[in-house]
């Protein structure tokens, strides 16, 4: 008879859990916690492993088998050479799967305690791949004494150990060192079951182990075996063999392992589930992140849903559904009711494992010794730890969200009784699933979010930012200001407008002065004070592509993407000047707060913090990764909330890998010591990826961040709990006509009860959020000094010209003593060079930015931005007059190049324009051909010479080097050859009859008619040399001048082959193309000025 209690507890179990102990969260202190436990109790300090049974009783590691015994292969006197009950027969699959759950939890918060858990037990484990003298045998071990193991060894230690290796190398965490520890081990582990035809042999290879069956049999357990590991080996070694073998028995059969045996359906035919079954979800999971073809990934995800299904919904007593054996052993129907009876539980009626789980009666704790506690923790416990971690694994946010509760429940349990627990599975097994339960996993998408619908849109037209200051709201677009009145927060009322603005990006506001960054157009700094009249007082020439902004007092925060910060004095807003730069990486957005600016960085996935108590002398305390590219950031009430986007960091490269377009989110982190914020939180928007708009805003006000997540919409976290952020709201525009992808937001603002969200390709709209909406009025704190000027100390500079702009460019006049130099917002200036001089001869003011500028014999292609290009004539006396324009019809021209024999000028205009414009008329130039090819131009991408007379070249970033026929009356477009992506920071110059191409941190040589990939040339080094930059080419000296780094090198090519480093620097300004005088050579530098640097002999 059952006992009544029992019966009881287990009728109202599924009410009372709902309100008790089911609602534990699940949190990183909890799961830090149990962990340390868990280690304490089963660690040992010699070998860093946990072993299967307790090690802090009395009896210390006397519970395990002692060396002597395991060198007879006995356990307890009786033979056992696969160790079953010694402690040390799971030491691979136990370790092993709590190292993948700690990179899983490290990937998904960002926590560097899971980082350091996970580097310390890989390291521990390596211990495994070298104990024994047989290569690629996993042994059943060690013993605490470094050296004993068991030489029959499993399935299950080797699929595991495979795993955790191969997910350990996936993180950040993993070195380079270590990602050939694990490529070489995993090769040898491959290498001897292929030797062994895919069978688990014991050490010698004298019999088959205990559980050694065939991989390569057609069963469901054979296709994950197999199939997972072959795919985790050839991803972690590169090595073609195991890719092909692994198409190979991907197809044998027709395919059959995938459309029979890994099909969904194969569940309904497969054997029952058992208390070991775990294993196969996380070998399922590895194979289902490699496998690129997106159908397969689909396949598996549905096979890994029905499979934790199945495992959640089975009746435990139904023997095909789930394995007798594992808590009944070989029990008739009579001792098993007996041995259940105390339990409460009848063999006759259904009850899935989460019935068992919710319902057994938790005075059992109490009884460790007890038969009753051993047949709870295999029944009650161990199988619905299975079902859990199966769906854990899966990425399905829904069986995610239904099992958090549970595991939340199993580890206040376990932390609360562990104490009377003496076997290590279920604790090893709670740990785990603790981990994987913690944060968003980033394989998962956010479900079900309420959608908060526009309340209204302006009419003005598409817009990319916007801000409020009192009762004013600004909002940029399209290259036009607009202001207006909002009083009535729902009813902006427009007052003003400006336009010209170039490709306007993002807008602070700072006692009446608007400061717009327009990414290739620079910054435009609008007088705001009478809004109904904006006024423009100045056009400032930023370094690179003005993307980011703020404001602290008197200095202008720029971000300038691959250049880093550029800090601008703007005391004076109609002269700014320009302080210093700091090189953070690809810095999208910026925030200032108290001494420091934090940016995203966008291709790292980064936060860097910057020290800006001094704005001229900036210096990077920290760097924080992010799970997303990073971009918009701010800090409140003492934590950093950072916006992210596209990828996360998980491998990425294509549609189907585990981190494409999974970077949507927002992260928390804590800002207790501001130059090192700490992570503390991250949640996870749909995953989506579309390339084009790169931007992510973020706001916070009221407990509530605000987000705008350009096609994914704007969202709304709460964040009163930082630990515990939650979508509350979310608005999507509409797919407009003619798009794949809904219409984008670039940035917001938050009013009174209103969202304002800038329409990037529609308009400015308001979403309603009343009660969490209200205007945030930023405290900058402490505000910046601006610190005595440095001059910069190098003993090549021979002479040095500084005028008011930045010195882009120069050109020499082969037969006069004249440098013509584009100096941005300063114009055209000549200056004469002398021994050791620099001697300004003229200036001629530009309509726009010059940027570029070159010489064909005496005549002068100027590039002037919006101004076109500029034809000069140069006197003898220095003087420039000018002899005609090519105006691009109000594009920015902002790279120019004419070859020899000067018929024809190839111009940069925009972000990723080509125009060639014929020069036979210098009065009246015209275009003869206009091209754009996937991919920008980011600076200068031009061969400034014919190859073979007639052919000439420009490159895009993606796309790479494109061909144009220039004999030809037009001009025609040759070929694209040889093809591949071709770097912003790459060049290109001829060389003795070839051309070479500054690639990979050294240079390439080919031939024009090259037509394979760029990624198949060889490329030469410069020994100890990182050789980055665009290329020039005197005699046998290759110049290189790293514009977004701040590098020169100087390199002797006489022997292609074999060249040396003749000199190398770091400057604080930006060099572009370096050109060779009879008195040394001349460097452009930005706001550095031009320099004229000693000879090289």
């Amino acid at each position: 008879m059952k006992p009544f209690f029992v019966s009881l507890f287990f009728a109202l179990s599924a009410c009372l859990s709902i309100q008790g102990e089911e609602k534990s969260d699940i949190d990183s202190a909890k799961v830090t916690a149990l962990l340390g436990s868990y280690q304490e109790a089963f660690g040992h300090s010699a070998t860093g492993l946990a072993y299967h049974n307790r090690l802090d009783g009395p009896n210390g590691d006397a519970v395990l088998s002692s060396p002597e015994e395991i060198a007879r292969q006995e356990v307890r006197g009786k033979s056992m050479p696969w160790g079953y009950g010694s402690g040390i027969q799971d030491i691979a699959l136990e370790n092993g799967q709590v190292l993948f759950a700690l990179c899983e939890a490290y990937d998904a918060t960002g926590d560097e305690y899971f980082a350091a858990e996970a580097r310390r037990l890989f390291d521990a484990m390596q211990i495994l791949a070298r104990i024994s003298p047989e290569p690629g045998f996993v042994p059943r071990g060690p013993h605490p004494d470094g050296k004993s193991y068991y030489p029959d060894s499993s399935r299950d230690q080797h699929a595991a150990y495979i795993e955790a290796l191969w997910r350990f190398g996936k993180t950040t965490i993993a070195t380079e060192e270590d990602k050939a520890f694990i490529a070489d081990t995993l090769d040898k582990i491959a290498r001897r079951m292929e030797k062994n035809d895919w069978k688990i042999m014991n050490e010698d290879s004298s019999a088959r182990a205990h559980v050694g069956f065939t991989w390569k049999q057609f069963t469901t357990v054979g296709a994950i075996s197999l199939l997972s590991s072959l795919a985790q080996v050839a991803d972690a070694t590169g090595d073609p063999h195991w890719q092909e073998l692994y198409q190979t028995y991907s197809d044998e059969k027709d395919g059959e392992r995938w459309t029979k045996w890994l099909a969904p359906e194969a569940l309904e035919i497969g054997p029952p589930l058992t208390l070991y079954s775990n294993q196969f979800s996380q070998a399922l999971t590895a194979l289902r992140r490699i496998e690129k073809d997106p159908a397969r990934k689909k396949q598996l995800a549905e096979f890994q849903r029905r499979w934790a299904e199945r495992a959640l919904e089975a009746n435990v007593f139904d023997p095909e559904k789930w394995r007798r054996l594992d808590w009944a052993a070989d029990r008739g129907e009579e001792e098993m009711q007996a041995l259940i009876d105390p339990i409460g539980l009848d063999l006759t009626k259904t009850y899935t494992v989460l019935d068992l789980y919710d319902g057994y009666d938790r005075s059992l704790w109490e009884h460790p010794d007890s038969k009753t506690q051993g047949v709870m923790h295999k029944l009650c416990f161990g199988l619905c730890t299975v079902a859990l971690h199966g769906a854990l694994l899966s990425d399905d946010p829904e069986l995610r969200e239904r099992v958090l509760p549970i595991v939340g429940r199993m580890v206040k349990e376990f932390s609360k009784h562990h104490q009377n627990y003496r076997g290590g599975e279920n604790f090893n097994r709670t740990v785990i699933l603790g981990l994987l339960a913690l944060g968003e996993s980033p394989h998962a998408a956010a479900t079900s979010i309420p959608e908060m619908p526009l309340a209204k849109s302006t009419g003005w037209g598409p817009c990319m930012d916007v801000t409020i200051v009192g009762d004013r709201l600004y909002a940029i677009g399209k290259g036009k200001l607009y202001t207006a009145d909002i009083t009535d927060p729902k009813n902006p009322k427009k007052l003003g407008e400006l336009s010209g603005l170039g490709n306007s990006r993002q807008i602070v506001v700072g006692e009446g002065i608007a400061y717009i960054t327009a990414r290739e157009d620079g910054v435009f700094i609008v007088d705001v004070k009478d809004p109904a009249k904006p006024t423009l007082l100045c056009h400032y020439d930023s370094i690179e592509l003005a993307t980011g902004v703020d404001l602290a007092g008197d200095i202008l925060f720029v971000a300038q993407r691959h250049y880093g910060i550029e800090q601008v004095d703007v005391s004076d807003p109609k002269n700014p000047r320009h302080l210093s730069s700091i090189r953070t990486g690809e810095a999208q957005s910026i925030f200032y707060h108290d001494g420091f600016v934090y940016t995203g960085v966008w291709g790292t996935s980064e936060v860097v913090v910057v020290d800006m108590h001094d704005a001229r002398s900036p210096k990077i305390v920290s760097k924080t990764p992010l799970d997303g590219y990073g971009d918009g950031l701010c800090v409140h009430d003492g934590m950093l909330y950072a916006a992210t986007g596209h990828h996360s960091r998980e491998p990425h490269r294509e549609e189907g890998d585990p981190g494409y377009g999974r970077g949507h989110g927002l992260e928390i982190f804590d800002l207790s010591d501001p130059a090192k914020p700490t992570f503390v939180s991250r949640v996870k928007f749909p995953k989506f990826y579309a390339i084009g708009f790169d931007m992510w805003d973020v706001s916070v006000v009221n407990g509530h961040a605000f987000v705008a997540d350009t096609h994914n919409g704007i969202f709304v976290v709460d964040v009163r709990d930082p630990k515990a952020p939650a979508i509350v709201g979310r608005t999507q525009l509409d797919i407009p006509e003619g798009k794949d992808e809904p219409a984008l937001f670039g940035g917001l603002a938050v009013g009174d009860g209103i969202i304002y969200g800038a329409g990037g390709w529609t308009d400015l709209h308001l979403i309603d959020a009343p009660e969490i909406a209200s205007p945030i009025a930023k405290e900058p704190g402490k505000l910046p000094v601006i610190g005595p000027e440095v001059e910069p100390d190098n003993e090549r500079i021979l002479a040095a010209y500084r005028p008011e702009g930045q010195v882009w460019s120069v050109a020499m006049a082969d037969d006069l003593p004249y440098a013509v130099a584009a100096c941005g917002s300063a114009g055209i200036h000549v200056v004469r060079v002398g021994e050791g001089t620099l001697e300004p001869v003229s200036v001629v003011p530009t309509d726009d930015f010059t940027t570029c500028v070159c010489i064909q014999g005496r005549t002068v292609f100027a590039a002037e931005g919006t101004g076109g290009m500029s034809i000069w004539d140069l006197s003898p006396d220095g003087q420039l007059t000018r002899k005609g324009v090519y105006d691009a019809k109000g594009k920015r021209v902002r790279y120019v190049a004419v070859p020899k024999p000067g018929k024809h000028a190839l111009l940069e205009v925009g972000s990723g324009r080509l125009h060639i414009v014929d020069l036979s008329d210098p009065t009246q130039p015209r275009v003869v051909l206009e091209d754009s090819q996937h991919g920008l131009f980011y600076g200068y991408q031009l061969l400034d010479h014919l190859v073979e007379g007639r052919y000439a070249g420009a490159f895009w970033h993606v796309s790479g080097l494109h061909w144009y026929d220039l004999s030809t009356d037009p001009p025609t477009y040759q070929g694209n050859h040889p093809t591949g992506r071709f770097g912003m920071t790459e060049g290109l110059v001829p060389f003795q009859g070839e051309l070479l191409a500054t690639r990979g941190r050294g240079y390439v040589r080919f031939d024009f008619e090259e037509d394979g990939d760029f990624t198949d040339l060889p490329i030469q080094r410069v020994p100890d040399t990182w050789l980055v930059g665009k290329p020039t080419l005197y005699e046998n000296h290759l110049y290189v001048a790293d514009r977004v780094f701040g590098r020169v090198f100087i390199v002797d090519v006489k022997d292609p082959d074999n060249p040396t480093l003749i000199d190398s620097f770091e400057t604080p300004g930006n060099p572009g193309r370096i050109k060779t005088t009879q008195y040394g050579y001349l460097l452009p530098n930005g706001y550095e000025g031009l320099s004229l640097c000693r000879k090289v002999e």
